[in-house]
């Protein structure tokens, strides 16, 4: 396996694992890429999406919480 993939990433195992791994995956696809006008949109959408999880009756402490890492980890590469 080491000659096919570079690495492996752990995700909490809270039943959003896949939304997680996809998510980190975009983003990394987006930068990767060197598409960064579109990793911005990406980033600007998630903060709008956040209050309307929590509004609608998702948990906000889970929202916040993946909110959280999603923002550490584009703002690394998004100015």
């Amino acid at each position: 396996m080491k000659q096919n993939y570079r690495g492996i990433r752990r995700l909490r195992r809270d039943g959003n694992c896949f939304y997680r791994a996809f998510g980190f995956a975009y983003i990394e696809y987006l930068l990767n890429g060197k598409l960064i006008k579109e990793a911005g949109r990406f980033k600007k959408k998630c903060d709008e999406c956040k209050d309307t999880l929590i509004a609608n009756g998702y948990t906000q402490f889970t929202v916040e919480d993946f909110h959280e890492q999603v923002d550490d980890y584009e703002l690394s590469f998004i100015s």
